[in-house]
């Protein structure tokens, strides 16, 4: 009879635990998994438990880190001038 690959690893087993741990500590495997989940999924992976947690929270600061993408445009992007405090909060209306 075949068995399928689950039944081997029940949900609450140390066992399955300990490879969910292997998995979100490889930041390639979390990347390639991450990448194209919704945003709303990333957050509830992040809530299962504390690894997943961290991981997520290392993923994300990566991920939406502004800096980051400002680097396609300008070399040192966190040396950029900030706009007068009377624009940063001015609405923009239609």
């Amino acid at each position: 009879t075949s068995r399928s690959h689950s039944s081997n690893f029940p949900f609450g087993s140390k066992m399955s635990s300990n490879l969910f741990a292997e998995i979100l500590d490889r930041q390639w495997v979390l990347d390639i998994l991450l990448d194209h989940a919704p945003p709303a999924t990333v957050f509830c992976i992040g809530r299962t438990c504390r690894t997943a947690q961290q991981a997520v929270q290392v993923y994300t600061r990566r991920v939406f880190n502004i800096n980051t993408h400002l680097r396609r445009f300008v070399t040192k992007p966190k040396q950029l001038p900030m706009p007068p405090s009377s624009h940063r909060n001015r609405h923009i209306t239609l």
